[in-house]
């Protein structure tokens, strides 16, 4: 039996959605699960890590933007700080939201050159090589992909 016929005879969600709609959920779970619930188990590891590392007594801690201000908002919530220290604590915040892209980009650029065999010797010749394929073809930056008409 499938996954999504699974979903669609669950007796609870028998009880609480329609057909109609429990075989759309059922198919948008059944094609989507993976995505689902590595998600969700990001975000639990992300979560847990500054409590196992109190209970381990080891400095872990996460350095995501979203925590940060997540933190950041709380504590301007329910802490008495000054004006001048929340504004230092927000750049710190924006700080880590900028590396946390920087890296994340930088990853996925590396990435997806290597995928594609491309060697190039330092960066500084990468960003030139770059800027010469944006002066030849600049809309390739905003239109990467064009299709030919098929005869």
């Amino acid at each position: 039996m499938e996954l999504k016929d699974r979903y669609y005879h669950q007796p609870l969600l028998k009880k609480l959605i329609s057909d109609k709609y429990r075989e759309k959920f059922a198919t948008y779970l059944h094609e989507h699960y993976g995505s689902i619930l590595g998600n969700f188990f990001f975000g639990i590891l992300l979560g847990i890590t500054p409590f196992i590392g109190y209970l381990l007594n080891l400095p872990l801690d996460i350095s995501h933007v979203a925590f940060s201000s997540a933190y950041l908002g709380y504590t301007s919530m329910h802490f008495d700080i000054s004006v001048t220290l929340f504004i230092y604590y927000l750049v710190c915040v924006l700080l880590i939201g900028f590396v946390n892209l920087i890296v994340s980009f930088t990853l996925a650029l590396k990435v997806s050159l290597l995928s594609r065999d491309t060697k190039f010797g330092n960066f500084f010749s990468f960003i030139k090589n770059l800027i010469i394929e944006i002066c030849k073809k600049p809309h390739k930056l905003f239109f990467p992909f064009t299709y030919k008409n098929k005869k």
